[in-house]
């Protein structure tokens, strides 16, 4: 995130979609001795709203405590009472991102009486994002970068989600399925884009010193994950009218040219990387066999030298050009090709 800020919209937007709302109903003892809801109880409510406003984003506190280390205490809080909430009354609880600035973090809340939507109380809060020392620190970027895209793509008018997914846990697998299963029931595209290069030089080959725990780590995230994430979403994909599965793969597993002295690859030994990429297109063929006789089609797609964080600030294609190739497979009518390797409409010799 750095210094760049997000801003959101005003109030009214926030009955749009894309902002978190949850329902809380008055107990008794949240009541004083005029019958109305006690101040300082909005202030929990603002609490219940942005605990499940993060649970919408797909991350909760919890995973963000244990996971990143992180944790976003008050140093900051606002509320506008206008109206009275009494004993048993349903409130709805609305709670957006007004702006976030690595480490600051604010987010705004308006609480309405459900039966008639008249506005009782709206605030604010600001946080600061602290490591277990208790020292300010960035935001985690799997917390942070997802909901700033998503809510781009909510302004241009998709219906854009996040969904916290550790491939490499089986536990985040799980429960994007049951997410999926249970908001859509089907899935109609699965581009398994996740993965990692360990390997520090890309002009020597040092095969042999490859560290066992380094090519373990890669497989992992490079063929395992893949498989597993794809496995287990498959009865979903199944679901879908003509579902499309693109593995993320590169030039650097095509075994033809890594052998052919000349290729523009020849020279680009990165042995646990190459050939964990080499692996994925290995399960794309026998994927796609197995499928064969569906309306599900599985490539591989090699995007190119891209400019994200694998592959560096040096590499000549944005983020938009290098995901033409992934969008043309993720949207391959029904003759389209399956089983096959491709970069921008070209095939790629395994």
């Amino acid at each position: 995130m750095g210094d760049r800020l997000v801003g959101m919209s005003e109030m009214d937007e926030l009955l749009e979609r894309g902002y978190g709302e949850t329902r809380v109903r008055v107990r008794y003892a949240e009541t004083d001795q005029m019958g109305v809801v006690y101040h300082a109880n909005y202030l929990i409510w603002f609490e219940v709203g942005r605990v499940e406003l993060m649970r919408e984003m797909g991350v909760t506190y919890r995973d963000m405590e244990k996971d990143e280390g992180a944790m976003i205490p008050v140093v900051e809080v606002t509320a506008r009472y206008m109206a009275s909430a009494r004993y048993d009354d349903v409130l709805i609880v609305r709670t957006s991102v007004a702006g976030v600035r690595s480490p600051v973090i604010r987010l705004r809340y308006v609480i309405l009486r459900a039966e008639d939507e008249q506005l009782l109380c709206e605030g604010e809060s600001v946080h600061i994002v602290v490591g277990r020392d208790m020292k300010r620190r960035e935001i985690p970027e799997n917390y942070a970068k997802g909901e700033v895209a998503a809510r781009q793509l909510r302004h241009e008018g998709l219906d854009a989600r996040v969904l916290k997914l550790d491939v490499n846990r089986q536990t985040d697998i799980d429960a994007a399925v049951k997410s999926i299963g249970k908001d859509f029931g089907k899935l109609d595209v699965l581009v398994n884009n996740a993965g990692v290069m360990l390997e520090k030089g890309w002009t020597q080959n040092t095969t042999s010193e490859t560290k066992i725990e380094n090519l373990r780590a890669t497989f992992e995230a490079n063929v395992f994950a893949v498989v597993a994430l794809t496995t287990a979403l498959l009865p979903l994909l199944q679901k879908a009218a003509a579902a499309r599965i693109v593995n993320v793969s590169s030039i650097l597993g095509s075994v033809s040219l890594q052998a052919t002295p000349g290729s523009p690859t020849y020279g680009t030994k990165l042995f646990a990387y190459n050939a964990s990429k080499a692996a994925l297109n290995m399960f794309t063929i026998h994927l796609a066999h197995e499928l064969r006789k569906t309306k599900i089609k599985v490539n591989s797609a090699h995007p190119g030298w891209v400019k994200t964080d694998l592959g560096g600030s040096s590499a000549p294609m944005s983020a938009v050009e290098g995901a033409k190739t992934e969008v043309q497979l993720a949207t391959l009518p029904q003759d389209g090709p399956t089983g096959g390797f491709f970069h921008l409409g070209e095939g790629i010799a395994w």
